[in-house]
């Protein structure tokens, strides 16, 4: 079974959280209290078994309108920006740890917004082919939830987050841990 987590550790971690403020947080060495103990990023990464990796949404949607995301241009431009930076951020995870990364694709963050559907979709596929090329160059587990959440409202019931229900998590934890290697 899965009852082999000894320690789990998410103090890194942010809802906002942006690629650079990884990339910072292993170049600064940044520590947190975990266990009323102060431990670093860098150590974290060197011990862990597996690290979960789920960053570059908000690189994505920040400061794009809803009328941005027909300019596939655009779009195109800040994905590619964004994989050149996730790129950096693997490189440099890949230095300190030296287990199993699975990085965790993107779902279309906003079902509700129909008539944006398909131009969203396109966005979000792409963002993901482009960091699955990046991980597969690395040798780090790419895992795709993108057709998990296809439909799946339910798994987004509050429009104004983009973060799943307990619903949505269990969908991405079920495939993720295909990926784990035990």
């Amino acid at each position: 079974g899965f009852n082999k987590l000894n320690t789990y550790v998410n103090g890194y971690s942010k809802d906002k959280n942006k690629i650079n403020n990884i990339i910072d947080d292993i170049e600064n060495n940044r520590n947190i209290s975990y266990n009323d103990k102060k431990i670093n990023i860098r150590n974290i990464l060197r011990e862990a078994n597996l690290v979960t990796l789920s960053v570059g949404i908000i690189d994505l949607l920040d400061g794009i309108s809803i009328e941005d995301i027909k300019n596939k241009g655009l779009i195109n431009q800040r994905v590619d920006e964004i994989t050149l930076n996730f790129e950096k951020l693997i490189i440099e995870l890949k230095k300190y740890s030296k287990n199993q990364i699975i990085v965790i694709g993107f779902y279309n963050p906003f079902p509700y917004l129909v008539d944006y559907k398909e131009d969203i979709d396109i966005m979000i596929k792409y963002l993901n082919k482009k960091y699955e090329e990046i991980c597969k160059m690395n040798n780090v587990d790419f895992v795709d939830i993108f057709y998990s959440f296809d439909g799946r409202v339910d798994y987004l019931p509050n429009p104004l987050s983009i973060n799943p229900n307990t619903f949505g998590y269990n969908a991405i934890f079920e495939n993720v841990i295909k990926y784990i290697d035990i």
